[in-house]
């Protein structure tokens, strides 16, 4: 117990002293972006989930695989382009990624050459020349705040001789439209948007305000909000930057625990606590990095849990009610493949599938166990 209260004392430390500023690489083990479309207001009719699977050498660089799994709302409007892409396999390879000295490179699918798609290291007001077809750019200064649902370094970037922006880059996300739109839309009429971008549980950037209209399964229940109840346990030597009116919140379902962590900017301690007292969920984690933790909670005991996010200043209490529902062992069936014939396929955070994964997912609404 003790080594275990060192241990977490130490990361809380070392989290502390963390630069807020430090460089985050684009490509990264586990990370997900998820971009949405839509003609015009909600809910978003299209969804592309984008991730790194993989490695693979090219040119003597070792690149990571992107993967992306789309899917579509039913009342997708324009049925022409829901016809196109519902021929294809929902999942498909899109480019081989490489980073060296904060320049992102990709080797699409079909073609032998690297391209770069973002360079993070240069300076404001330096010219940017991607590709001898595209205009050259202008990189903005380097920004931070003010930037609804990420914590980290962007700048904009505009077209040379023009006085307008015409997209943001985000340090360690890439285009604020997606992984792949650098720079102008390759078809403005097909309007897309990063909708989140996350690594394992941390979510690093998020925006909220559009509904998922394609998501049918589990994960997309409706949700109940989770407010927490704030304590100081003693008075800060120097004024907090989180102000009263940005109360800490949550929302969950019997899937996933989402905490909006925008308000805090230090290193805090989250615990999931069971009613027997044991925690089942404890991380360590700088709240100046990620907007938000999305955590599973599909597989806890039916009954209440305290949620806890503190340091040595503060603390944030709130409960919640996890409720079991049907899990099916995929070893203990006779014929896994009578399950997913003809059935839409999902994991808990709603990314289609093309066949059982390890873990959990979401088989016609039914929690399926692949051990």
């Amino acid at each position: 117990m003790k080594r275990t209260l060192l241990l977490i004392t130490c990361m809380l430390v070392s989290l502390t002293m963390t630069p807020q500023v430090a460089y985050r690489p684009f490509v990264e083990d586990g990370k997900i972006w998820k971009v949405g479309g839509k003609d015009s207001g909600n809910p978003v009719k299209y969804v592309a989930y984008y991730y790194f699977d993989g490695d693979t050498v090219i040119g003597g660089k070792t690149c990571k695989q992107m993967m992306c799994q789309r899917y579509f709302s039913p009342d997708c409007p324009n049925s022409m382009y829901y016809d196109y892409w519902a021929q294809l396999p929902s999942l498909n390879k899109v480019g081989a990624w490489y980073e060296e000295d904060k320049k992102v490179y990709v080797c699409r699918e079909g073609t032998q050459g690297m391209e770069m798609l973002y360079d993070f290291s240069l300076e404001a007001n330096d010219t940017l020349i991607l590709n001898s077809y595209q205009p050259s750019y202008i990189v903005g200064p380097k920004q931070t705040g003010g930037l609804k649902g990420f914590k980290g370094v962007y700048r904009d970037i505009m077209i040379r001789g023009q006085d307008n922006y015409i997209t943001t880059w985000l340090e360690g996300v890439g285009g604020i439209d997606g992984p792949l739109r650098n720079v102008y839309p390759e078809n403005e009429s097909d309007p897309q948007f990063l909708m989140s971008c996350s690594v394992g549980d941390e979510v690093i950037y998020l925006n909220d305000e559009y509904q998922d209209g394609t998501a049918t399964d589990a994960s997309n229940a409706p949700k109940q909000r989770l407010d927490f109840t704030h304590i100081k346990k003693t008075k800060p030597t120097a004024p907090r930057k989180r102000s009263a009116e940005q109360p800490l919140y949550g929302e969950y379902n019997d899937q996933l625990l989402s905490i909006n962590l925008d308000p805090l900017d230090e290193a805090y301690l989250v615990r999931v606590i069971g009613e027997s007292g044991k925690a089942v969920y404890e991380k360590a984690i700088n709240a100046g990095n990620i907007v938000a933790l999305s955590i599973d909670i599909s597989a806890y005991p039916q009954g209440r849990y305290t949620v806890t996010i503190e340091n040595s200043l503060e603390s944030f209490t709130g409960q919640i009610h996890a409720q079991t529902t049907g899990i099916i062992d995929a070893a203990r069936l006779n014929n896994n493949e009578q399950i997913i014939k003809n059935k839409l396929i999902y994991s808990l955070q709603g990314q289609r599938l093309s066949h059982l994964q390890k873990g959990l997912n979401i088989v016609n609404g039914r929690k399926v166990l692949v051990r």
